[in-house]
């Protein structure tokens, strides 16, 4: 049983709860309760849309997406006797959907890798039961569950903000990072809203890690920059694969569960820039996989060991598999953003080649899919 426990109210933005959620960090907003290190905590949380997408099969809610309103946070919450070089840790015990149903979606300019070849939206709602994801727009596709926090933080101090938005300032023009945006930020008090960062990476204090294996399970060590900490969660997923490649998981509103303890000085002795954490246990058994190679070559243009060159050239190839299942391209990169598959690094010291393996799990297809390529699993062990 959970100690202490804040609920949302489902279908309601987060401007209009905002006694109890938050989406930007800053070091001055304020905690919504205080516990003691060792407490059990219950935060329900709204989807990282902010309730902008239904279920429809109309598209005009992604093309009309705010992003300036995105990764809604439950919290913050201050823990009785944090400070600056301790460790905030972090169990999470479990992650649920609320309402049952998700979104995955690919969004014009920010879709994900690949965002050069699909730049047109595309929507699947997924409805989540038992642990399983299906969606009549990826038809076909069984995804488990495979729930974890996509945001997970603490606040920065004033010394970290400013040094993200000196960093972060350079590629504001070129719409590779995002300058703080008073009109949506919550909190909307001006002397926040105006300096506050937005949510959309990952930073020395976590944030928008969407690591999968952020499971049941998981303990995160994450550093205290401010008095109390004051953790926040939101971005709840029901599944993801590696990377999160369309830049959507199957997005939820959510419970998580966590067990939050001190640890004095923990950041101060084994802290580098970048927080550390032990993966989940749980995670979906599949007995077949098939893994889809890529190398940092673009047509006839060769890239030095460059992972992320190889990265989209395997997901090209691994598309064009899922096209021979009969998938289109938008449902064939959708599954591989949502359905636990992973990325590895084989190759990066062999100049001028990285190499890339997209681990893709066949049993999340049925077996009509499955049967168009049946001369293949012919030879699949």
């Amino acid at each position: 049983m959970a100690d202490h426990e804040i609920t949302i109210k489902p279908g309601i933005r987060a401007a209009d709860q905002a006694d109890r959620v938050h989406n930007r960090w800053h070091p001055d907003i304020k905690p919504i309760l205080e516990i003691s290190p060792g407490e059990i905590i219950r935060l329900e949380t709204i989807g990282y849309d902010d309730y902008q997408l239904k279920d429809t099969d109309d598209i005009d809610d992604v093309k009309n997406l705010d992003l300036s309103r995105v990764h809604p946070m439950t919290g913050p919450i201050s823990v009785k006797g944090a400070e600056p070089g301790d460790f905030l840790v972090v169990d999470i015990l479990d992650v649920e959907p609320l309402s049952g149903i998700g979104f995955s979606a690919i969004v014009p300019k920010i879709g994900g890798i690949l965002k050069d070849e699909y730049p047109e939206p595309f929507k699947s709602v997924w409805y989540l039961r038992d642990k399983f994801a299906v969606s009549r727009h990826v038809p076909g596709v069984t995804v488990p569950a495979l729930p974890h926090p996509g945001v997970i933080g603490t606040a920065p101090s004033r010394v970290l903000l400013e040094s993200w938005h000196r960093r972060e300032s350079p590629l504001y023009g070129e719409e590779k990072a995002y300058p703080p945006y008073p009109a949506t930020a919550v909190p909307s008090d001006p002397k926040i809203a105006n300096e506050a960062a937005r949510t959309v990476p990952a930073r020395e204090n976590w944030g928008n890690v969407d690591i999968k294996d952020l499971t049941i399970g998981a303990r995160l060590f994450l550093p205290v920059f401010v008095n109390g900490g004051n953790l926040s969660v939101g971005d709840l997923h029901f599944a993801q694969g590696d990377g999160e490649v369309t830049w959507n998981a199957i997005e939820m509103d959510g419970k998580i569960t966590l067990r939050v303890n001190l640890w004095k000085e923990g950041y101060k002795k084994y802290g580098g820039k970048w927080p550390i954490y032990q993966p989940g246990f749980i995670r979906p058994i599949f007995s077949r996989w098939l893994t889809f190679a890529g190398l940092s070559v673009e047509g006839e243009k060769q890239y030095y060991l460059d992972a992320t060159i190889a990265t989209r050239e395997a997901l090209r190839n691994a598309i064009a598999f899922l096209q021979k299942l009969g998938y289109s391209g938008p449902q064939a990169y959708t599954i591989l953003s949502v359905c636990g598959m992973q990325i590895k690094i084989f190759g990066i010291v062999d100049v001028p080649n990285a190499g890339v393996g997209i681990d893709l799990p066949l049993d999340i297809f049925n077996k009509k899919v499955l049967d168009r390529i049946a001369d293949l699993l012919n030879y699949v062990r």
